[in-house]
């Protein structure tokens, strides 16, 4: 009897070790978590539906030359055929891209952290979305 408990011991430690040596070879990229109401992602999870906003936003913004409002986001990554699954979907994408280090809100609209807004763009009249449609 303590002969089997002995070796279920050494079985259990066994696991345990190689785990922890699993979770020590992990690559896994860990971001600060901003104080306040929103909360950042912890890591980085590629294809995930957060990762794919900021991507096709990144590339969305860089075009635009100027920042971005959310309800032009969310019509640019619309025809781009990404789906945000969420009862406000432009709200969602701007909770994404508020609680993102790469974005900065700037000028009523959503602008790439560190970059400076291209000279000669002002506040003129800002983008509205159709009406009847979900926000």
């Amino acid at each position: 009897m303590l002969m089997e408990r002995a070796h279920d011991h050494e079985r259990v430690a066994k696991e345990l070790q190689e785990a922890r040596q699993k979770l020590t070879n992990l690559d896994v990229k860990m971001r600060p978590v901003r104080t306040g109401a929103i909360l950042t992602r912890q890591r980085e999870r590629k294809g995930s539906n957060a990762w794919k906003v900021r991507h096709y936003a990144m590339e969305l913004i860089s075009s635009a030359g100027r920042p971005l409002g959310r309800a032009e986001l969310f019509e640019g990554l619309t025809k781009m055929g990404l789906e945000v699954d969420a009862v406000r979907p432009a709200k969602a994408i701007a909770q994404i891209l508020w609680a993102a280090e790469e974005f900065e809100y700037k000028n009523k609209g959503y602008w790439i952290a560190g970059r400076p807004i291209p000279e000669g763009y002002g506040n003129e009249k800002r983008y509205k979305a159709p009406k009847g449609k979900t926000q």
